[in-house]
């Protein structure tokens, strides 16, 4: 077995045993069943830029951040909101700053129309 395979049968283990045992993933995972106008106001490029980001370091600040992916402060904030809404992204109260983090360890998103929970759950 490849590399590749290897690592989608890690990532269909994890979401399987996520389905089985909710209780057990809460905050560790998000499940994404939209329509295409959804996912493209949610992942646009520049939000899987600032996802990714957020993914490989961390930031002491908004400001930071907008510094790092070389784009506006507004711009960035606004992107923070909608990923927050969404509940990929935090933002942490430290002081008078507030840091960005990433909130969810993954994200699944169907390229097929979802089954019921109960077809997939074994």
């Amino acid at each position: 077995m490849g590399r590749i395979e290897e690592k989608w049968e890690a990532i269909e283990s994890f979401l399987f045993e996520a389905l089985r045992k909710p209780d057990r993933y809460p905050d560790r995972l998000a499940v994404f069943a939209l329509e295409d106008e959804e996912l493209h106001r949610i992942f646009s490029r520049e939000r899987l830029r600032l996802l990714k980001a957020l993914k490989e370091k961390e930031f002491a600040s908004v400001v930071e951040l907008s510094d790092y992916l070389g784009r506006d402060k507004g711009a960035v904030d606004r992107d923070l909101k909608i990923l927050e809404e969404y509940g990929l992204v935090k933002r942490v109260r430290e002081g008078k700053r507030v840091r960005p983090v990433i909130d969810k360890k993954g994200i699944y998103l169907p390229l097929t129309r979802p089954k019921p929970v109960e077809e997939l759950v074994v």
